[in-house]
């Protein structure tokens, strides 16, 4: 019967395509397959009768720490992801799971999730609980779902190409990261909270990321009813102590007026300067040619998600919903990812030839026969920036086409040759009474052919050289300035009103700055903005603010809580170490704990109890206000409770 494989993908489109096209490759029957397991149903495919492929709908196993009383934890283990309130969910992860480790048992397990760290940790999760040879265990790596690039990647695992254990270690030492902070901070803030009279079941939902971004939201306190501040100014003047100057402006009048020099003059001395006999004439005419070339890279995920909302598209939408669908459709390549270059391995020439039979104004002898090599992947890196594959139907939503056309725009114009233009420089002199005054230089720009101008998404204009010859004749014109002739003033009163305002902020500004101060992933900055949203702490689509809870939580984390983004630049440092060094995961995980026990250590727990309940008192009946939390969310509420039901929500 021979050797079996199992493939695990990531997500059931990349499972199907993967089984399509290793079907149509091995010329083998491909199937839909059902494993029914306690009344869930999960869907694999096989390809012949030796090839299994189970997609894993996104962490089927991960990590987590062991149970128990005292914090702060750090006892961890690898398991089935189990969270509250998803039962459905839960269910649907073990039944993928019970399936892996049926098919494991007596097949070659080859991965292929994601090309990034997070889809390597979750093969390397998933490869550690199944039992398997983690060093040893075939990788298909992909940046595209199409045929070639399937194909490609599938004989290159067999080939050799094996998990990136260094891009592995990396991705665990975040994941343990994010949980020793998070799980540990955020138990600390319920104890403090409860210790002052908040109810048993309060919840904070923090991490190593949200931390600093609820610090960046944070609101100025607005003072209410601030004094107005009033300003008197009594002195007045009936006129300006100020003597006027006069100035005589020269300039010649070449295809509109350019500036060549002034003459400051006195009042009577002006008729003369204007009686004077002026000329003007070409001594000089210079044409260049230059190529005028483009940025040569292409979109990574916060570029395009900063292009989309320029078009009106929210940014959330668009990493989750629209770019999603055009990678798994075969229209864009991979789209969570850093770069901005292209792979090597892929005939650009054949697609943009393919793309120009459906548009037909793209013209494939605008595109330069030879790629540069800044523009290309290095061999040793994993990453590649967001392409067009593909020309997708019409019949999309607009906002799915606008997405696909910005992403194709920059990439023709990153491969399209230089655009040409023609410079042109006339000299001018000016004479007065026959001796020289000055000169000026009038510049022309004339594109003689557009190159990766007509491909981009901005506008250009230029203008068309005039037919000149040396020695023509210019017209000269004068003209007359008053300067510093100001009048006099009276005094006068202002008052100044400060009223506070909610400032909001852009999301595509949000994740500009996230990524300049590398905080989360190109994978994860919009699902932890996502995640602030869904628990309350912020609020707004394209704009957000912070709520009233995540304002107190943001000023307690900034005053009493210390974790900012120092410690994201140090964890990005150690991934990039962890990267080449995996073996070093041990030793880079202590400090992360004990940064975490220093925590523990130096925070007051009865002050930010206090600081999280100082809430003032009820409205209706007078009694101290406690931070209240059930059904996932937070209020204000009265600690008489039950006589006085006061509650108001700040989520």
């Amino acid at each position: 019967m021979g050797l079996k494989f199992l493939i695990i993908a990531e997500k059931p489109t990349a499972g199907l395509k993967i089984a399509q096209h290793l079907s149509n490759y091995l010329n083998s029957d491909f199937e839909e397959c059902k494993f029914e397991y306690k009344g869930t149903t999960i869907t694999y495919y096989t390809v012949g009768d030796r090839i299994f492929v189970v997609p894993l709908e996104g962490h089927v196993i991960d990590v987590k720490l062991r149970r128990g009383t005292d914090y702060p934890r750090f006892e961890w283990e690898i398991g089935l992801k189990k969270k509250r309130g998803e039962k459905g969910d839960n269910l649907r992860r073990e039944a993928r799971f019970k399936l892996l480790k049926q098919l494991s048992k007596d097949a070659v397990v080859i991965g292929a999730t994601d090309n990034d760290e997070e889809g390597e940790v979750m093969l390397y999760y998933t490869a550690r609980a199944l039992g398997l040879e983690l060093e040893n265990l075939p990788r298909m790596r992909f940046v595209e779902l199409t045929y070639e690039e399937i194909t490609r990647a599938y004989e290159r695992a067999l080939n050799g190409e094996k998990l990136d254990m260094g891009m592995a270690m990396a991705g665990h030492y975040r994941h343990l990261s994010d949980l020793f902070v998070g799980i540990n901070v955020s138990a600390l803030l319920s104890k403090s909270a409860v210790n002052h009279g908040s109810n048993q079941q309060i919840m904070f939902h923090l991490g190593r990321v949200k931390i600093p971004l609820l610090r960046k939201l944070k609101q100025e306190r607005t003072e209410i009813m601030k004094e107005p501040e009033i300003r008197e100014d009594k002195e007045a003047k009936k006129e300006s102590d100020s003597e006027p100057e006069y100035v005589v402006k020269v300039y010649v009048d070449f295809y509109g007026l350019r500036f060549v020099d002034e003459i400051k003059a006195e009042p009577d001395e002006i008729p003369e300067i204007f009686s004077s006999e002026w000329k003007a004439r070409v001594i000089d005419v210079k044409e260049e040619e230059e190529d005028v070339e483009p940025i040569r890279e292409v979109y990574n995920t916060n570029g395009i998600l900063e292009e989309v909302k320029k078009h009106g598209i929210n940014p959330i939408k668009a990493q989750n919903e629209i770019l999603e669908y055009l990678y798994q459709n075969e229209y864009i390549s991979y789209p969570r990812t850093p770069s901005t270059k292209l792979p090597r391995h892929i005939d650009f020439k054949r697609r943009i030839e393919e793309m120009s039979k459906q548009i037909d104004w793209i013209d494939p002898d605008d595109f330069i026969e030879k790629i540069p090599d800044e523009l290309l992947v290095e061999e040793t890196e994993k990453h590649a920036g967001i392409y067009p594959i593909r020309v997708p139907p019409s019949t999309l939503p607009p906002d799915y086409l606008i997405t696909w056309e910005l992403i194709a725009r920059k990439f023709f114009t990153a491969l399209a040759k230089p655009a040409k233009r023609k410079k042109t420089i006339v000299t001018i002199k000016v004479y007065r009474d026959g001796l020289e005054f000055g000169e000026v230089e009038a510049e022309f720009w004339e594109y003689s052919y557009l190159g990766w101008m007509k491909y981009d998404n901005e506008f250009h204009s230029s203008e068309f050289t005039p037919d000149v010859k040396v020695g023509e004749e210019v017209k000269v014109k004068l003209s007359i300035d008053t300067r510093e002739l100001y009048g006099g003033y009276t005094g006068s009163l202002s008052i100044r009103k400060e009223i506070g305002e909610i400032k909001r902020r852009d999301i595509g500004e949000l994740l500009r700055w996230m990524e300049r101060v590398k905080l989360g992933t190109e994978a994860t900055r919009v699902e932890h903005i996502a995640e602030l949203r869904k628990h309350g702490y912020i609020e707004g689509e394209d704009k957000v603010a912070i709520t009233t809870i995540g304002q107190k939580i943001a000023e307690i984390c900034e005053n009493l809580i210390p974790i900012d983004l120092k410690d994201t630049r140090e964890m990005y440092e150690h991934m990039n170490i962890l990267k080449h060094h995996p073996e070093l995961i041990a030793k880079i995980i202590e400090i992360v704990k004990e940064k975490v026990v220093k925590i523990y250590e130096n925070v007051n727990v009865d002050e930010v109890g206090k600081e999280l309940n100082n809430l003032g008192n009820c409205p209706n009946c007078g009694k101290p206000c406690k931070l209240v939390y059930f059904n996932g969310r937070y209020y204000i509420g009265c600690s008489g409770y039950p006589d006085c039901k006061f509650l108001l929500s700040i989520s």
